[in-house]
């Protein structure tokens, strides 16, 4: 008799971890590279009840956010949400020190209003967990694919390894310079007031010694990248 229970209570106990779908809980969310795509509309929230209060930038009614979850690689992410039968995404990017258990802290939330709902966030501490929560505006469910770029942090993103440039007749070449992957500023009172400080300051540095009383510096935007540089 003792065996039987004990067969039952496996079968139930597989029965039920059947009827977990994969994502529908943080305890069940999805591992997903920090650099990398699905497959178009590999993921769908279709079935899925959230188990989230609902984020604060998402729109009233059903909710039906779906869970992933990742380890970053560096201190800046692109999170792409390319809606297929979903139609228009929304997403919260989290976390949590206690894992699934406690409170979630919302990083930055985003409601899309088109096919593609993206959303940068450059302050992330490399190795840590980080989780997406993913549901559709306005009751909508469907297919989706996640897409996350980690680009690498630039070598000379902190003052202190700020890149010596020589003072004169020098020009990098075309594009030779990038601040993508560059952290956000954390303090605001050290950013110049010429500079637009309404959206996160990304900045790489470089440095010179003068030898004369003054320099003609440009920098040279990129109709492909930075396009209205500031310094």
């Amino acid at each position: 008799m003792k065996l039987r229970i004990l067969f039952l209570a496996i079968i139930l106990l597989n029965f039920q971890v059947l009827l977990a779908a994969a994502g529908d809980d943080c305890s069940t969310s999805i591992l997903v590279s920090s650099n990398g795509c699905s497959s178009s509309g590999q993921y769908t929230n279709s079935g899925i009840t959230g188990t989230l209060t609902a984020p604060s930038c998402f729109s009233t009614g059903t909710n039906n956010g779906m869970w992933f979850s990742f380890l970053a690689s560096g201190p800046v992410v692109t999170i792409d949400v390319n809606a297929s039968t979903l139609s228009v995404a929304q997403f919260a990017l989290l976390t949590n020190a206690t894992g699934c258990t406690g409170t979630f802290t919302e990083i930055a939330c985003v409601k899309g209003t088109t096919a593609t709902t993206s959303l940068t966030y450059s302050n992330l501490t490399s190795g840590t967990k980080y989780y997406i929560y993913v549901d559709g505006v306005n009751n909508n469910v469907g297919t989706f694919q996640l897409c996350l770029t980690s680009p690498n942090q630039p070598s000379n993103d902190q003052v202190c390894n700020a890149i010596t440039l020589q003072a004169n007749n020098f020009c990098s070449p075309a594009d030779g310079y990038s601040n993508v992957g560059a952290t956000t500023e954390s303090l605001m009172a050290t950013i110049p007031g010429c500079l637009s400080a309404t959206d996160e300051i990304n900045s790489v540095y470089f440095k010179f010694t003068a030898i004369g009383t003054s320099n003609t510096i440009t920098v040279n935007g990129s109709a492909s990248g930075l396009t209205r540089p500031q310094f």
